[in-house]
């Protein structure tokens, strides 16, 4: 771990153009690669490991221009992993850095420590999720099938049926829990202390002729509920009340907030609000207000590789090469 100075703002030149206070820049030594958040620490990866950026508001400070820019003042934390990560997964001290070469190195922000997740017995592919339990465990799942649960470094083994798209624990309800995405819009519920696939949800179609409603991009997780997230919509799901048939599994609620097609997109989501970006047009909705927020903020040229909101929904944060741009909400 190598501490480093703290990250600088700058006013890009299309805000002073549009005079807007809530939008910053941040240039890094590096290409962003992936981006996750949790409570005041924003992680990236980049080509030989990440950097922790960690909140630390300067309202005393005379050398900023902008209220932002003090209240968004960050400092830096470099961890060498020695390759790139393309993805990252923060909780509490912990950072899952995945790497191309099918494994993961999870980091103890706190320590250091650096602990390797892969090898033989590890993903035989590449890795599509990661995720990290509030005990610690990590969660794997790949173009390889397999969703793997490493405990202390062992991992266990869950075949799927279809590639891997996305793995999240179920922290909130129970901490034995992980719902994985698979190819094909088909996502199942694990109790993975037991060994027992518990259900499975089809969210793609309503019924066996009905129309299809698109391909899901994210799970989302709250404490009771379970959403089903694609371009512009939702569907949320209540484990205790499971019903349907024909390959099509019916909500508790859905909606379609935004019904104009999207392309050269990232979804990403945290326990409240969704997140859609593309170069020229930005949407949050939050999900316990039923409210969308749209912004039409030119982004860099470069292909967005990162996006993420933080818990509070104070901002939202996109990757575009070395540029950092941040949306502040509130």
């Amino acid at each position: 771990m190598i501490s480093d100075d703290v990250l600088i703002s700058r006013i890009p030149k299309q805000v002073q153009e549009k005079d807007d206070p809530n939008v910053l820049e941040f240039q890094l030594p590096s290409v962003a690669l992936c981006l996750d958040w949790f409570n005041e620490n924003l992680v990236y990866g980049h080509d030989l490991g990440i950097t922790v950026l960690s909140r630390s508001p300067n309202t005393q400070a005379n050398s900023y221009s902008t209220e932002i820019q003090k209240k968004w003042e960050f400092k830096k934390n470099y961890f060498h992993l020695g390759k790139s990560v393309e993805l990252v997964r923060y909780r509490d001290k912990y950072v899952a850095a995945v790497h191309p070469t099918f494994d993961i190195t999870l980091v103890d922000t706190q320590s250091g420590k650096l602990t390797l997740l892969g090898g033989s017995s590890g993903h035989s592919s590449y890795i599509n999720s990661v995720d990290i339990s509030i005990n610690g465990l990590v969660a794997s799942t790949g173009d390889d099938r397999a969703l793997l649960i490493w405990d202390d470094g062992t991992p266990f083994d869950f075949p799927l049926g279809g590639v891997g798209k996305i793995v999240k624990f179920w922290n909130s309800a129970d901490s034995n829990i992980v719902v994985v995405l698979e190819a094909g819009n088909k996502i199942r519920v694990l109790n993975y202390q037991t060994k027992e696939w518990m259900l499975t949800i089809y969210p793609g179609q309503a019924g066996c002729c009905g129309p299809s409603t698109g391909s899901v991009k994210d799970i989302m997780i709250t404490d009771k509920f379970l959403y089903a997230i694609g371009l512009g919509w939702w569907k949320k799901y209540d484990l205790e009340n499971i019903y349907g048939g024909c390959g099509f599994t019916t909500p508790v609620a859905e909606q379609t907030f935004f019904q104009k097609p999207l392309s050269s997109h990232l979804v990403i989501s945290n326990s409240r609000f969704i997140g859609l970006a593309t170069a020229k047009l930005q949407l949050i909705y939050d999900t316990n207000k039923n409210k969308l927020y749209s912004l039409d903020f030119n982004l860099p040229d470069d292909e967005i590789t990162g996006l993420t909101i933080s818990s509070t929904g104070e901002a939202f944060i996109i990757a575009t090469g070395n540029i950092l741009t941040l949306i502040s909400l509130i």
